[in-house]
């Protein structure tokens, strides 16, 4: 991997930032695994990964595709979960080399059930962090040539809580897909069970 340095001009604007104490929104491009928390860890705004097919290269040949899910649980800047393992093998399957994750809910919670149990399981800052995943996403040249697509996976407990964000993503004409969808419409997790994702399943989603 390339060392740290300079940021091709490409990428001059993009605020950057070391992952355990932020001061604004970001990852760093440089890093395999990288992640944007709240001061006070209890939320996590934007999960960054860097794929193998990535190493070596300059930041202005990636080629990142955003996801947003329902609400973080425990991958971080070091470690995966299981529904991290199964965004990058899907994610590296469509030929892309990095991927941005953001959430509907940024608390952290491996129990989503307990998200509306919280004060505030949205996060002072996760329109923020959506907006700049998709702006970020946006300024390599790979994904400049075409709308960007992002991926929308946060599954039927999400449902009654997105029409904040479809609105917002379509104004900032993003082309929505999903992993298909489930019985109520709503744009199906990364990892329904008894079901095997493939490219097919990648699709235009119209809420």
């Amino acid at each position: 991997m390339n060392p740290r340095g300079r940021l091709p001009a490409t990428l001059l604007n993009a605020p950057q930032l070391r992952s355990k104490i932020i001061v604004e929104i970001g990852i760093d491009p440089y890093r395999s695994r990288d992640a944007c928390f709240s001061p006070c860890r209890k939320y996590r705004y934007v999960l960054w990964r860097r794929f193998p097919a990535a190493d070596g290269l300059d930041p202005d040949h990636l080629n990142p595709v955003v996801f947003i899910m329902l609400n973080p649980s425990k991958a971080d800047n070091k470690e995966n979960d299981t529904t991290m393992d199964r965004v990058e093998s899907i994610t590296e399957s469509w030929g892309y080399n990095s991927v941005l994750v953001c959430n509907l809910f940024a608390y952290i919670e491996s129990k989503s059930d307990k998200l509306l149990k919280v004060n505030d399981p949205f996060g002072p800052k996760n329109e923020e962090a959506i907006d700049w995943s998709i702006n970020f996403a946006r300024r390599f040249p790979q994904n400049t040539s075409t709308e960007l697509k992002v991926v929308c996976a946060w599954g039927t407990k999400g449902h009654p809580h997105c029409r904040k964000i479809i609105d917002r993503l379509k104004e900032m004409d993003a082309e929505l897909w999903c992993l298909g969808l489930n019985g109520d419409g709503s744009p199906r997790h990364p990892k329904p069970q008894g079901r095997k994702l493939t490219e097919k399943n990648f699709k235009l989603y119209f809420a």
